[in-house]
């Protein structure tokens, strides 16, 4: 699953001579460690393993990245080996400092800590908006029409491609806006990475309306067996993606658990589905034990380049579709009460 940005306010230094983006700071929390230079991270599995720019901070923790990016757009900076990255905003003009915080809410993570180009400022003032990358809402939202007066504000920027993707891909109502928006911003930002990402999202978004048939999966348990979503029919499933290591999904866990509790021998019946999008087997196993998960487990064990993520379009996580006894989508991404509410209505 992709971060959110820890934008902060200082000073930006002065623009480099020599062509391209510099990226410098000095914080003792860097002191040895490796800082990177991304590609846009989950967002583009193919690239998964890719580093465009790599430094060594010092024993002070000072470090300095400066290169060439061959599209203007955004990129991801990590810390070591962590999950945790940081966007920035980089064009072959920037020159971005950075420091560095650890916050307990973030598992230890380093979080760097970025000047505020008027991109970063961009970036930052949309993070109100957040929720629209991770949950689908009505046509009419008000939030969402907020967003999309800000996209055309904005569509000169050569953030509009990052911020049409990553607010716009899970709205399947704005299917039509988006094929008039594509046009525009292909003329404007050629080469952007997020532009055929956002056409990729969009297309193919009927087959997992609600009202829609699920598509199918064949997924193998950890013991070696292998299980059909479309086994489960007959009663009411919810396939929930998740991950051992992602903090929210851990947190929706109980949640769950307790609406299984709830409703499994309700009327038709309730179950889970999940698939893990780990890569490794003993973080996955001894997640679903802390947690006390038992329904039905599966994996591929090749994280993101899961073809089931692939198949509903999973690009952030915890991510979940409520099917009907019948093999239908009924909902999309409920989480804490709504999931018990809706199953309340369903299941007496």
């Amino acid at each position: 699953m992709l971060a959110a940005s820890a934008v902060a306010a200082h000073a930006q230094t002065a623009p480099t001579t020599t062509p391209g983006y510099t990226i410098q700071g000095q914080s003792a929390l860097l002191a040895g460690q490796k800082i990177y230079l991304l590609p846009v991270g989950n967002m583009l599995p193919a690239k998964k393993n890719e580093v465009l720019d790599s430094a060594q901070a010092d024993a002070s923790g000072r470090f300095k990245l400066h290169g060439t990016v061959a599209v203007p757009s955004v990129y991801m900076l990590r810390v070591g080996q962590q999950r945790y990255m940081n966007p920035v905003a980089l064009d072959n003009n920037a020159t971005v400092s950075a420091k560095a915080s650890q916050k307990k809410e973030k598992e230890g993570n380093i979080s760097l800590l970025l000047s505020t180009s008027p991109e970063q400022a961009l970036m930052e003032k949309l993070l109100p908006y957040f929720l629209l990358g991770f949950k689908e809402v009505p046509g009419d939202d008000k939030q969402l029409a907020n967003f999309k007066s800000l996209l055309e504000e904005n569509q000169a920027s050569y953030l509009a491609p990052y911020l049409a993707h990553k607010y716009l891909r899970m709205q399947a109502s704005q299917q039509a806006y988006v094929g008039t928006l594509l046009p525009r911003l292909e003329k404007l930002h050629p080469g952007s990475p997020y532009l055929p990402l956002l056409r990729e999202s969009m297309n193919g978004q009927e087959a997992l309306a609600v009202g829609a048939l699920a598509p199918d999966l064949t997924l193998t348990t950890a013991e070696g067996a292998t299980v059909k979503l479309s086994s489960l029919r007959g009663q009411y499933v919810l396939l929930d993606f998740w991950a051992s290591w992602c903090k929210p999904c851990r947190a929706e866990n109980p949640n769950v658990r307790a609406t299984y509790d709830e409703f499994k021998g309700k009327g038709a019946g309730f179950t889970v589905y999940a698939v893990s999008l780990d890569d490794n087997r003993a973080k996955w196993l001894q997640a679903v034990q802390q947690d006390g998960l038992p329904w039905t487990h599966v994996s591929d064990l090749v994280g993101w380049q899961s073809p089931a993520a692939k198949t509903y379009k999973v690009v952030a996580i915890p991510n979940s579709w409520l099917v009907d006894p019948t093999g239908h989508i009924v909902a999309k991404n409920l989480r804490g009460k709504e999931l018990s509410k809706e199953l309340g209505k369903r299941l007496q």
